[in-house]
């Protein structure tokens, strides 16, 4: 490890130093938190500049300026929620002063990284490749991909366009007079058996937890008569835009944070082998090259913290400081609504008002031809998302979280101070945008909270799908925090989160994440020992790379088929009956098995509820939870239509007996499953995908000490571009620069 003193030209007063230690992780030393958020900001910029660069105009709408027509889609995309450049000025004003002063200061480093490459002639070759030069950071371009990181990773609900295309669609299907059933079964309100974060034992709210009910048949039915006629052509573009999915398309080939998910466990002193808590944070942000996000330490006063930030944002988001460790995940929840109005002209009726739309007009620069001309809209909810000739209406989101974003960030900052858990409850309290939340401390606490600004929504409703715009359907005020699933000091001494439900009495809202089975069962079977080590966290996150998120559920039907398909099993048959749940790269039996597994959902549902108008849409609509209700017989529709299940997943076999043949020849052994992989900067590739984008390991002494790994490096060129990809591929980690209090 060694010092870099950055000259005095660059950085003021001299006190301040950058130190780097042998994968080029830095640490800033500063006097002053002013000064260490400015080197924070320069230090982002040496690594990242390029990546920042191209973060920011996807975040901002501005990408079709320099890399022309093909990014315009993800612009508009971008600008048709985006707040103004006033919005966002007024947002960062409205921080509190801590908060100013980390996006000012980080702005100004960065500058004096980019005024210092321009000068020196070393600014990243992605400038001149695309003829332009880059302009000074600014505090909004933090904001930006602030509030882009905060919607993508930290909110859910809104797929009430997706479920109203769903009723829409199968009102053309042979199932069609069975269609609100169909509904029920695929967008189920809770189910009782999925494994949730806090299990009843551990519960302090189990014997006054708040009481959700699903809504009544007369209910759903009312809601769907009441909707407009729109055609399944507009609600599928109106899907698209409502999911960002040209922004989000383009931000992964751009390595800006584009995917949602992330894993943490959580071992309380009382089941750790050395007697202290230990943390695992893995956010699965996606893997791209560069990292989508950075790694730094810094030591000033009041800001002591070391671990993860995103490149433009001026915070760290995941890590640990002298007092405590925390991670984030995903937390799924419902905190969007999706209100419809009938539209008159360029305006919409509030229950018996007219009102005008709210107009926001762009003029998008694209390289090599002229502006286009885009026009965002809002009602007095928030972001229009469809205005529809055809149903004459307008649809438009609100949002919990809704100029808030920032605000949310800013409580890391108190986060960082934190000494206590009442601390720690006093940040997270201010955070609008929903994650599950979860911490240790050097003085032996764990916990856990689901953060966010959730609705109280107004009662006759069905959340599942668009609601009339009218006076009595409003938002009813939020939650408040105390209703919201949380514990300290779980009985249990372990808290495992997978982007799962948080609680039994939580309810899916309008997207049917959560059922019997979900990718967080086979992390529960990999923690089952009743003292655990550091080392069984590290083989449980490698356990879950290389296992079936399913757990094998389909195995029995398949056994018992083979069974019925002779007392002497053929080649294809054994090599199926293998499959033990491991993804083996090149495993014929995990092969074999997905494919079976995919033919099953066809001959399961195809026939009555068609595909979903293409292959792509069926097996994202069908979930496993879903198949394996139908083939118990639990759902409302039968879609066996009669048949014996077994003698479905004997069809299934042998048609992926088939397809399997027809790909990879007669013989199962020469039949190959490929591990999912992610990239590595020499054109490699690195197997088993399913991790963190960065994974971080937490125990504590005296207080806390980490390791991590974040490949392909912590730089997007240069010696540390790809240094850690050795060790992603062998599932190590290295250390993490240690912060300690210095009283």
């Amino acid at each position: 490890m060694h010092a870099l003193l950055l000259g005095m030209a660059l950085l003021a007063p001299p006190r301040l130093a950058v130190e780097r230690d042998a994968y080029g992780v830095a640490k800033v030393t500063a006097p002053t938190f002013e000064e260490a958020c400015f080197a924070f900001g320069k230090v982002v910029a040496e690594d990242r500049l390029w990546q920042m660069e191209t973060s920011r105009r996807v975040a901002r709408g501005r990408m079709s300026e320099v890399f022309g027509k093909d990014s315009l889609n993800s612009d508009k995309d971008a600008l048709s929620d985006a707040y103004t450049d006033d919005e966002y000025r007024e947002m960062i004003a409205a921080l509190p002063e801590t908060a100013r002063t980390a996006f000012r200061e980080y702005a100004r480093g960065v500058n004096a990284e980019i005024d210092a490459r321009k000068a020196a002639g070393t600014l990243p070759k992605g400038y001149a490749e695309n003829g332009f030069q880059p302009e000074p950071w600014t505090e909004t371009d933090s904001a930006a991909i602030s509030v882009m990181l905060a919607r993508r990773f930290g909110t859910g609900g809104a797929g009430e366009l997706r479920n109203f295309a769903l009723w829409q669609y199968l009102k053309t299907q042979p199932v069609k007079d069975r269609a609100v059933d169909v509904l029920d079964d695929f967008l189920w309100f809770n189910d009782p058996r999925a494994i949730p974060t806090l299990g009843d034992f551990d519960d302090p709210k189990i014997a006054e937890r708040p009481k959700y009910s699903p809504p009544g048949r007369e209910v759903t039915a009312r809601q769907l008569q009441d909707l407009p006629n729109v055609n399944l052509l507009e609600l599928a573009s109106s899907i698209r835009a409502a999911n960002d999915t040209d922004q989000t398309l383009l931000a992964q080939s751009a390595s800006a944070p584009y995917k949602t998910g992330s894993y943490a466990i959580v071992v309380a002193a009382s089941r750790s082998a050395n007697g202290r808590p230990i943390l695992l944070s893995g956010p699965q942000m996606g893997l791209t090259v560069p990292s989508i996000v950075h790694e730094v330490a810094l030591d000033a006063p009041g800001l002591r913290v070391a671990g993860i930030d995103v490149p433009g944002v001026p915070a760290i988001v995941v890590g640990n400081t002298p007092y405590m460790a925390w991670g984030l995940t995903t937390g799924v929840g419902d905190l969007a609504d999706i209100f419809w109005a009938p539209l008159e002209g360029e305006s919409y009726k509030f229950g018996a008002e007219t009102r005008p739309l709210e107009k926001i007009r762009y003029s998008i620069k694209v390289k090599g031809q002229d502006p286009v001309d885009f026009v965002a809209e809002r009602t007095h909810h928030g972001p229009v998302l469809l205005k529809s000739k055809g149903g004459k209406a307008v649809f438009s989101v609100e949002t919990g979280h809704w100029k808030r974003e920032l605000a949310s960030w800013s409580s890391l900052f108190d986060m960082y101070r934190a000494r206590s858990v009442a601390e720690l409850d006093d940040a997270r309290s201010r955070i609008a945008v929903n994650f599950n939340f979860f911490f240790a401390t050097a003085d032996g606490h764990i916990g856990w909270r689901y953060t966010g600004r959730f609705p109280k929504r107004a009662e006759g409703l069905d959340a599942r799908f668009p609601v009339r715009d009218m006076p009595e359907n409003q938002w009813q005020g939020t939650l408040p925090t105390s209703d919201l699933p949380a514990v300290d000091d779980p009985k249990t001494g372990l808290l495992v989160n997978w982007n799962n439900k948080p609680a039994s009495w939580w309810p899916n809202g309008d997207t049917p994440a959560w059922g019997r089975l979900f990718r967080n069962q086979p992390l529960h079977k990999f923690l089952r020992r009743p003292v655990l080590t550091q080392g069984d966290l590290e083989r449980a996150v490698w356990g879950v790379s290389h296992f079936d998120e399913g757990d094998a559920s389909f195995m029995p039907y398949f056994k018992e088929a083979m069974a019925r398909a002779g007392p002497t099993p053929s080649a294809e048959w054994q090599t199926l009956g293998a499959f033990d749940g491991w993804l083996d790269n090149g495993s014929p039996s995990a092969a074999v098995y997905e494919e079976a597994v995919r033919q099953l959902r066809g001959k399961l549902f195809r026939q009555s509820v068609g595909n979903f108008t293409s292959e792509r849409f069926f097996e994202v609509a069908v979930q496993p939870s879903v198949m394996l209700q139908a083939m118990d017989r639990a759902t409302k529709v039968d879609y066996l239509a009669g048949r014996d299940p077994v003698d479905v997943a004997k069809e299934a076999a042998e048609a992926a007996f088939q397809a399997m043949a027809a790909r990879y020849g007669a013989d199962p052994a020469g039949w190959v499953y490929t591990a999912a992989s992610f990239p590595a900067p020499d054109g490699t590739r690195v197997a088993y995908s399913n991790r963190g984008a960065y994974i971080q390991i937490t125990g504590f002494g005296e207080g806390p000490f980490a390791r991590s790994v974040l490949p392909p490096g912590v730089a997007e060129s240069g010696e540390h571009a790809a240094d850690q990809v050795s060790l992603a591929r062998s599932f190590l980690f290295k250390p993490v620069w240690l912060l300690r209090d210095p009283k």
